[in-house]
């Protein structure tokens, strides 16, 4: 059996991505997948990729896309922010909950702003500077359209992160529906706020628990092998511009967060 599998990326529907999918439902995802990256604690294995990175770009502040409710990126600012490196983070999303983000703003102190308008990945606005992430979000994109997010960082010259929590193995495949349909009664007391409607959809009909377990097989079908990736990058690697590839095992949950940093360097002899 090949390591990855199957050979053929699968680009099947994810129900959140869908513009008529309920918010009650949608958001419960996003907040799920926070809640299981800070129970894996993933943050404490990727932080030190972006420290390094960011001590070589010299970035200002971390612009997360696709970012949901907030996502990872927050508890990976709070450990840089032990680490004594002190980012502002900007949050955005196609689909932008405003209340969730306008609250995650005013109670940050600062740290935080957000856009409350949908910002598209692909071509960010020329005023989003900064090192842009990308956390559990980059099997969402056809390989055009990923093409698109890291040829905009390239030509941009502004560093980038993408971080990946799914892999197209079979033993990802076969056990992420189970998983995550279960892993979701185990981690609805981590969500917040803790909304009826999520205990309703959970306990009483597991529409919730359902939907985050076809994501979540989907996502698998969905995400790009490491030569896929080389793919997607063919051409935009030069003597100013590096691309690290890897993988690292997160303390907790089973994960491991597969990644592909690009940064904007010197030229040589500058």
């Amino acid at each position: 059996m090949p390591s990855h599998w199957p050979e053929r990326r699968f680009h099947l529907f994810e129900l959140h991505d869908l513009a008529w999918f309920p918010a009650v439902f949608r958001s419960a995802l996003t907040e799920w997948l926070r809640a299981l990256w800070e129970y894996s604690e993933a943050a404490d294995v990727v932080t030190p990729l972006l420290r390094k990175s960011l001590a070589i770009s010299g970035a200002a502040r971390l612009v997360d896309l696709c970012s949901g409710r907030s996502g990872p990126v927050i508890p990976v600012q709070n450990r840089l922010e032990s680490a004594g490196v002190f980012l502002p983070v900007v949050i955005t999303d196609k689909f932008p909950d405003h209340t969730a983000l306008i609250r995650l703003r005013d109670q940050s102190g600062g740290r935080i702003t957000v856009s409350l308008e949908p910002v598209d990945a692909t071509s960010l606005p020329g005023d989003l500077l900064g090192f842009r992430t990308l956390f559990n979000a980059f099997h969402h994109f056809r390989p055009a359209d990923a093409r698109r997010i890291l040829a905009d960082a390239y030509r941009s010259r502004q560093p980038i992160g993408i971080f990946e929590i799914t892999e197209r193995r079979l033993s990802k495949v076969l056990l992420c529906f189970p998983a995550s349909f279960l892993s979701v009664f185990l981690l609805i007391w981590k969500m917040y706020p803790h909304r009826m409607a999520w205990w309703i959809f959970t306990w009483l009909i597991p529409v919730i628990p359902i939907t985050i377990a076809w994501d979540g097989l989907v996502s698998h079908l969905r995400t790009y092998t490491p030569a896929e990736m080389e793919q997607l990058i063919e051409g935009l690697r030069d003597e100013t511009f590096r691309w690290e590839t890897g993988r690292v095992a997160a303390p907790r949950a089973g994960l491991d967060v597969s990644y592909l940093i690009g940064v904007p360097v010197d030229p040589p002899g500058l």
